[in-house]
């Protein structure tokens, strides 16, 4: 992977890079992918430091074991395309992560063609889970702990590296309204897997005289928030990929790197449950409204599952979570700003065999506040997994 680029001298905090992986399917000859981004602290550009490049699994686990890019000093997130979870599952569960079960109801339900997440406890997602596990190891030993809910202090400083679960059809979906999704093609059907479809939708113009709709997305997310003319050339380039091979990889490891952005600059938020067991997502703070209502009933709630915003300081290298409404765009303020750092797992709660790797597990810790949501229905999570 070439670095030449990123390498540049740069004045000191002027940029924020982020790494996105898509491990791809779950099987020896599939390929994996990765991306870097980088946000601009001044401009509020987001530009595009190394293009999605397919590569094979073995080249994605030496990638994250040696390359240099991960000791990178403007390196602070890795997002990746994955299932994961605090502790790593020796066995495939018998019950959904309480994250997978929500967005697995309603509208974001494949019956209602949402994005629909796929269940780890589902034996023909589960090999996917176990393709992460030893990426998120190499991870923790490169010192980017995973980002999740735990514990109940009132606040938390945003570590300074993280590695953040990210499911990119759901990171596209909520910026767009449901109606449209109704009416793209099955998923048996050429382009019919949902970020597949929306991707271009996004991040495509309809002619040269205006700009794609994801800019409108990211204004109203975060002010000044924009893409620079590099990144949308590469977005163009990732959606003019004909076949859903090997184009899925390179966009969904873009989409995923993206995510890391919008919450390093304060536009994302974390939706999951605590637990050894559980995962967090991130996702975009502000959703359409018609998603907004659907994470609002509370007949589709799932106890104990938050929403947190993230919220970075005035210093980009700290940040704080603070609960949010299940309302649109409603964000109520921090009313304490004190920030701490949780201590290091010991190695027995890492469990990730490895010595080396002990004590580098960090956990953000967020305000404990009384869920909103309601028991409901799990589903069956059997939809929409025959492509990966």
């Amino acid at each position: 992977m070439t670095k030449k680029a990123m390498m540049t001298s740069r004045p000191p905090r002027t940029r924020t890079l982020v790494l996105g992986i898509d491990p791809g399917r779950a099987r020896p000859k599939g390929l994996a992918a990765s991306i870097v981004l980088s946000l601009d602290e001044v401009t509020r550009g987001i530009g595009v430091v190394q293009p999605a490049e397919p590569m094979s699994k073995a080249a994605l686990k030496a990638f994250l074991a040696d390359d240099p890019l991960l000791a990178h000093p403007e390196l602070r997130m890795v997002c990746l395309a994955a299932p994961l979870t605090p502790l790593p599952l020796e066995r495939r569960p018998w019950k959904a992560r309480a994250v997978e079960i929500r967005l697995a109801r309603g509208a974001f339900s494949s019956a209602e063609r949402g994005p629909h997440m796929p269940w780890i406890a589902n034996a023909k997602v589960w090999p996917r889970y176990e393709q992460a596990v030893p990426l998120l190891h190499a991870l923790v030993v490169r010192r980017y702990p995973l980002l999740t809910l735990t514990a109940v202090t009132p606040s938390s400083e945003f570590p300074h590296r993280c590695t953040a679960e990210v499911f990119p059809k759901a990171s596209l979906a909520v910026l767009a309204p449901r109606e449209p999704l109704r009416s793209r093609p099955l998923v048996t059907q050429f382009f019919g897997q949902l970020d597949d479809w929306l991707f271009p939708q996004l991040f495509t113009a309809s002619d040269t005289t205006t700009s794609p709709p994801i800019e409108a997305c990211l204004q109203s997310l975060s002010s000044c928030l924009h893409l620079d003319p590099g990144t949308l050339l590469e977005t163009q380039r990732i959606a003019r990929i004909r076949r859903p091979s090997p184009r899925r990889e390179p966009l969904r490891a873009f989409v995923a790197a993206l995510q890391g952005i919008l919450a390093l600059a304060g536009a994302g938020c974390l939706v999951g449950a605590t637990g050894d067991h559980e995962g967090s997502l991130l996702l975009p703070a502000s959703w359409h409204p018609d998603w907004e209502t659907e994470w609002s009933d509370g007949r589709r709630a799932v106890p104990k599952l938050q929403r947190i915003p993230v919220r970075p300081f005035t210093d980009p290298q700290v940040a704080t979570f603070a609960p949010l409404e299940q309302a649109p765009r409603a964000m109520e303020e921090s009313d304490r700003q004190t920030s701490g750092e949780s201590e290091a797992a010991s190695s027995e709660q890492l469990a990730l065999g490895a010595s080396e790797a002990r004590g580098l597990i960090q956990c953000i810790q967020v305000r404990n506040f009384k869920s909103v949501s309601k028991e409901g229905e799990d589903g069956n999570g059997l939809d929409e997994i025959q492509v990966g």
